[in-house]
């Protein structure tokens, strides 16, 4: 274990080619989850080993972000931490690694932890960052997930059809990320999910199959995600079941269909907790019972 300044611990440095940066945060920039379980996808899915991280203790507070306790090997209490982990990975069709960093949203210092990040950028001689990230909106579950995002290179999202972000309010660490990364001159793209407002707990497979797969588009890799698309159909007759029995539902589901294919698109955020829909929280609690009551897959 190595440490390299301003909180970065390095465990290896390996020999990369034409590395890309991508990185998802837990907390206000990932609703669902689906952004860092895109991450965590790319890291299961492929060659990757962990090569360094940020350490929490400058960043995090632990009463917000919580350590957890359990029993290790030989029934020993063990403490895990909260961590910001980086990786790297290998998809042998692609013409770059990547550099995957799996964080949480810091509590303090979101200066001092941009110039972190941007340290690993230059350390590991990346020219391209990525970012994913994940908000409620209201869209329909019976249709595919949206994307919006924002890029140094908008003319290639047009070409994919993600909306551009229109957005001003107060932001989260991927808005001030990616200032950093402008001021700083580096290419950067931030994709974002939109996840319907209703049925908003994870998993989020539709969400992810659509984040995955534009970034595949983007760095020119088809990332393999038929298990994704599986599990996106399985969800949607799920959640249709569960919608079937109350008629207000069905009716709002029906509208956010008719907005959706007329091209309509609103940005939700957090703004959906002064808003009233039809029947919105008592579907959200019947969704979520439906979704827990499944038996596990075999």
């Amino acid at each position: 274990m190595e440490n390299g300044g301003d909180s970065i611990i390095w465990y290896h440095r390996p020999q990369l080619k034409n590395p890309i940066f991508i990185a998802a945060f837990q907390g206000w920039n990932d609703a669902g989850e689906a952004a860092t379980d895109s991450l965590d996808w790319i890291v299961d899915t492929y060659a990757s080993q962990l090569i360094a991280e940020i350490d929490g203790d400058e960043y995090f507070d632990y009463q917000a972000i919580r350590p957890n306790i359990a029993f290790g090997e030989g029934g020993v209490r063990q403490v895990s931490w909260p961590r910001n982990r980086i990786y790297a990975v290998n998809i042998d069709e692609s013409e770059h690694d990547l550099i995957v960093m799996l964080a949480h949203e810091p509590n303090y210092k979101w200066k001092a932890f941009c110039t972190d990040v941007l340290s690993l950028i230059r350390e590991t001689k990346v020219k391209e960052v990525y970012t994913f990230g994940a908000m409620m909106a209201e869209v329909p579950h019976t249709r595919p997930a949206k994307l919006a995002g924002i890029s140094s290179n908008r003319d290639r999202l047009d070409a994919l059809e993600v909306l551009p972000s229109n957005y001003e309010g107060p932001t989260g660490i991927v808005g001030v990320l990616h200032d950093y990364l402008l001021q700083n001159h580096l290419e950067s793209t931030s994709l974002w999910a939109t996840i319907p407002h209703y049925v908003s707990q994870r998993p989020q497979p539709a969400a992810m199959n659509e984040l995955l797969n534009t970034f595949g588009a983007l760095i020119g890799v088809d990332l393999d995600t038929s298990d994704l698309a599986s599990q996106a159909a399985d969800w949607v007759d799920h959640v249709n079941e569960a919608v079937s029995d109350d008629e207000q539902a069905v009716e709002y589901v029906s509208s956010l269909e008719m907005r959706y294919d007329s091209g309509e698109f609103v940005e939700e955020y957090d703004e959906l907790a002064d808003e009233e829909f039809p029947s919105a929280e008592a579907l959200a609690a019947e969704v979520e019972k439906f979704l827990r009551d499944q038996p596990p897959e075999a």
